[in-house]
């Protein structure tokens, strides 16, 4: 039972994950992305830059919530900071993934085409290695 539960989370997260990266992330991340200066560098560094800060600090969090765990000698501690993670970083790492709606809406807060394509080609690679760590993260901690 508890590992249907764990699939039946594992797929609400990546629901949630795109409703989030849909309705919220993107407009922030892609905004924040298209309206600083630099050109097709300037875009593709602050993209690689947002998505390895993000993925460093879901990682610093989950290995927080382990070491709180197990100091606490309370295992579902460490899956709770897992999941509280999962669910912070997942939407960030989908909001890069290099399909067309990503490259639409980088261009729509103002980047060029160049700077779209280069960001999204460039981060959205960084995001799907994310999500693999994301459900890695999520198996080893929420799973039995």
């Amino acid at each position: 039972m508890f590992e249907t539960l764990g699939w039946l989370g594992l797929v609400a997260l990546f629901f949630w994950g795109v409703t989030v990266s849909s309705v919220v992330v993107d407009d922030l991340l892609h905004g924040w992305i298209a309206r600083r200066a630099g050109g097709v560098p300037g875009a593709l560094a602050r993209a690689v830059g947002a998505q390895l800060l993000c993925a460093a600090a879901f990682l610093a969090l989950c290995k927080t919530g382990a070491e709180l765990g197990y100091e606490m000698d309370l295992d579902w501690v460490g899956s709770c900071v897992t999941v509280l993670a999962a669910v912070l970083y997942t939407p960030v790492a989908m909001s890069m993934l290099p399909v067309r709606r990503t490259r639409e809406d980088l261009e729509d807060a103002g980047a060029t085409a160049g700077q779209a394509l280069a960001a999204s080609w460039t981060a959205g690679p960084l995001g799907f290695l994310g999500l693999l760590v994301v459900v890695g993260a999520y198996m080893a901690g929420v799973m039995p």
